[in-house]
């Protein structure tokens, strides 16, 4: 039975530079889609329903 020859050698030399560019890209995307849902929310909870301001309830987001 014949086999092949199988390198086992991994490039050990760290991720390149755009595997982390898009890692961080990544990163800051998701914290950006995180903000504008926060401050989304933080209009709805300072507002009623008739729009008059009242004290921020975090609670009602549960």
């Amino acid at each position: 039975m014949a086999t092949m020859p199988v390198s086992e050698e991994e490039d050990e030399s760290g991720a390149s530079p755009l595997v982390s560019a898009l890692a961080v890209l990544g990163f800051l995307g998701a914290a950006a889609v995180i903000a504008i849902q926060l401050m989304t929310a933080n209009v709805w909870l300072t507002k009623d329903d008739q729009g008059a301001p009242r004290d921020a309830d975090w609670g009602r987001l549960f």
